[in-house]
């Protein structure tokens, strides 16, 4: 990831970081984070104070400078990859497994995402939170009781935190009951056992009360297509699948995926889908008695990618940063798969399979560090990193119109009226294609156009003030 170091602000980074004024003066009123001013002023559309945070604090140390805030992306990526090692060694019982599992992890093309928008550095430190109150809970088994209650003060502080992060860390609860279920010597419920549960539940239900009922956003950032929820609940297959295709393959990686639900029920992809998830599911039972940790990496992955299965509708229903977390079971998963069940394989001399181990090994982490290296590049600007993703997305509307804005910035204003132009023919409702059609009419001094595209953004989106 050192070529993403000098990468510029791209993709949300503009609106939440550059173009955010607030950003500059936050701590005159800081009590803003508490109360509803939050989704205006920090320019989110869910409850995230922590991210936000970290925004306000990099702005404090680097000012627009997108080195430091680059910085910040990796240095955390580099404790998630430390901290993936430390629970994987706990998990798995096995440091090199542990160890290969961490490598797979830190150079996974995947996490490119996540890591090079400063914006989605959420999914860091969600995960980030996350491993701490996995760790923690971990090492209470092997604790006295003075450190018992430290380290659960930690775990239940963290979790707090993951969820403040992002939405994702719910899912934490369910991976901890599936680990005492699956690879714990005693998977029995005792008292002890429940007391934790419950206490991580009794987070996650002031959680949900505090996003989905005290602090909700009426700025909608992006203008929903609704879909009823008989129709999300059928193709929730659909959707795991588009996410494991990505994970196992991370090949065409870009911006913004197309996403649409089939038309027809009987269609080769959503069979496909559901063949797949199916016999996921039908495998985590099988492996739950002869692979326990390839079970549990297989859970990771499929519970940890419930909240973007569009089951609660979201704005973006498919997009590698949500792979962050789930990325996590697969490199356990791999990690085992090559270096425990491949060398009991008996196919030659123990020699000849321990290179063949070692062969794959260096292979898949020096096939990934290639392509993330390359990947980064893409995030070098906006103009390359849309233009990447007309090529494999060509009816990519958002990439049309953030092209636009760049050819606008740049005073080429014939130029991003057509892209502009063609990124609204695409999607009728977008709210910020009208918007930056608007600013260049205005730039030009044509106000009557510019009024009507400003209209035009305020219709297809209320919630937004220009």
């Amino acid at each position: 990831y050192f070529n993403s170091l000098f990468n510029g602000f791209v993709f949300d980074d503009n609106a939440v970081i550059v173009e955010n004024d607030f950003i500059k003066n936050w701590l005159r009123e800081p009590f803003f984070f508490f109360n509803q001013s939050y989704f205006l002023r920090s320019g989110e559309a869910t409850y995230r104070p922590a991210a936000t945070l970290s925004y306000f604090i990099n702005y404090l140390i680097w000012g627009l400078n997108p080195f430091g805030y680059h910085l910040t992306n990796l240095i955390l990526h580099i404790f998630n990859v430390i901290l993936v090692y430390l629970v994987s060694g706990i998990i798995l019982k096995n440091k090199t497994t542990a160890l290969i599992a961490a490598f797979f992890f830190s150079a996974h093309p995947v996490l490119t995402e996540a890591v090079n928008c400063i914006t989605y550095n959420e999914d860091l430190f969600a995960l980030f939170f996350m491993l701490i109150s996995l760790f923690s809970y971990l090492k209470v088994k092997q604790s006295n009781l003075v450190s018992i209650n430290k380290l659960y003060l930690i775990s239940m502080v963290s979790f707090f935190m993951a969820l403040f992060s992002k939405e994702m860390a719910v899912t934490l609860p369910v991976l901890i009951v599936f680990y005492d279920l699956i690879l714990a010597r005693n998977n029995k419920f005792s008292l002890t056992k429940k007391f934790y549960y419950l206490s991580y539940l009794a987070i996650a239900f002031i959680y949900i009360m505090i996003n989905f009922f005290l602090l909700t956003s009426d700025l909608k950032k992006v203008q929903l297509v609704s879909i009823d929820l008989i129709t999300r609940l059928i193709y929730v297959p659909h959707n795991i699948f588009i996410f494991i295709k990505i994970l196992f393959w991370p090949l065409k990686l870009r911006a913004d995926y197309i996403f649409f639900y089939p038309t027809e029920f009987i269609q080769a992809f959503n069979l496909i889908s559901i063949v797949i998830t199916a016999g996921l599911m039908i495998l985590i039972f099988i492996l739950y008695k002869r692979a326990k940790k390839i079970c549990f990496g297989l859970v990771w992955i499929l519970v940890s990618l419930l909240p973007v299965t569009n089951i609660i509708q979201i704005a973006n229903p498919v997009a590698e940063r949500y792979l962050y977390i789930p990325a996590v079971g697969f490199c356990l998963m791999a990690a085992v798969i090559i270096n425990e069940y491949l060398a009991r394989i008996k196919a030659g001399s123990k020699q000849f399979m321990e290179a063949i181990r070692i062969t794959l090994i260096v292979l898949i982490i020096t096939s990934y560090s290639v392509l993330t290296i390359t990947r980064n590049k893409d995030w070098k600007n906006n103009y390359i990193l849309w233009k990447k993703t007309l090529k494999f997305s060509p009816n990519s509307y958002k990439a049309y119109n953030s092209i636009g804005a760049v050819y606008a910035q740049q005073g080429l204003f014939k130029e991003a009226i057509a892209e502009l132009e063609t990124s609204i023919r695409m999607h009728t409702v977008r709210y910020d294609a009208y918007y930056n059609l608007g600013l260049v009419f205005d730039n030009q001094g044509q106000y009557d156009q510019a009024i009507q595209n400003y209209q035009k953004a305020i219709a297809a989106d209320p919630g937004h003030y220009y």
